[in-house]
């Protein structure tokens, strides 16, 4: 790893995936790239995967455990709850951050409380008894702004801060509501900054899919875009598309980001 990550994020998939996918591109964007770890795009393809999680704890400032409504009940092929077997990676994770003295901070999403102690093993029951943060879905840039600053982590004052609060992205329809019609496949630009932002290009691309859309238009502060996708032989979650986007700053600069690298364009 080239940078020291200062934020360890560890998550159940089966739980927490999509949630903690869209927490590292906010923590990234707030912060900037180097300033997570994040297991899916953080570590380097043919390295041993507990060798570089120790790694990472050692380095890392604190860890985020982020517990959904499944998180102590998650089950393996034998119906045993996974955070009772000892070579659990979520497991393992939260013990090498205890035993490295690195911070554990319970981060509660869609759900307000913390797990009980009698569903946890012995070793972890202690998360319990900490301090816990909740980020709500409908005020997801706001609290973990405020996550940030309870840590005390400055957010980076650097002129691309506005840039790096727009996110693109893949994922199903949102609904706050339960929907009765099938679930759809949507390119999503989300504005979290103060300011406007007018988007020139996206672009995604797959194995499957090369979708490229000119002039997207405005899209308003603290506010999202979005474009559903047709139905397409191509399933995301296995072939997840490349989404890039170029776009112009409040300030008339202009940017592409591309998986979560941007880029200041001087043309």
């Amino acid at each position: 790893m080239e940078h020291s990550p200062k934020l360890f994020i560890c998550y159940r998939r089966d739980d927490t995936g999509g949630d903690a996918g869209r927490l590292n591109d906010t923590l990234i964007q707030l912060l900037g790239t180097g300033s997570t770890f994040f297991d899916l795009s953080s570590i380097v393809p043919g390295r041993d995967f507990e060798v570089e999680l120790k790694r990472a704890l050692s380095q890392t400032r604190f860890l985020l455990a982020l517990i959904g409504p499944k998180w102590e009940i998650v089950a393996d092929s034998v119906h045993k709850p996974r955070l009772h077997d000892e070579n659990d990676y979520v497991r393992m994770e939260l013990l090498a951050g205890i035993e490295n003295d690195v911070p554990v901070v319970p981060v509660l999403l869609n759900r307000n409380s913390v797990p009980n102690a009698v569903d946890l093993p012995d070793v972890l029951r202690p998360i319990t008894k900490l301090q816990a943060f909740e980020i709500r879905r409908d005020r997801w840039t706001d609290d973990v702004s405020v996550l940030l600053k309870k840590l005390d982590i400055a957010l980076d004052p650097e002129e691309d801060r506005q840039a790096r609060q727009v996110a693109a992205m893949v994922e199903w329809k949102r609904r706050d509501h339960p929907d009765s019609t099938p679930r759809r496949w949507v390119v999503y630009i989300d504005n979290h900054s103060e300011a406007p932002i007018i988007v020139k290009e996206v672009r995604a691309v797959s194995k499957s899919l090369d979708l490229s859309i000119e002039d997207w238009g405005h899209v308003a502060p603290r506010a999202s875009s979005d474009y559903e996708l047709e139905e397409q032989d191509f399933n995301p979650i296995e072939d997840r598309p490349d989404v890039y986007v170029r776009f112009v700053d409040a300030r008339g600069r202009k940017w592409s980001l591309r998986n979560d690298t941007l880029r200041r364009l001087r043309r």
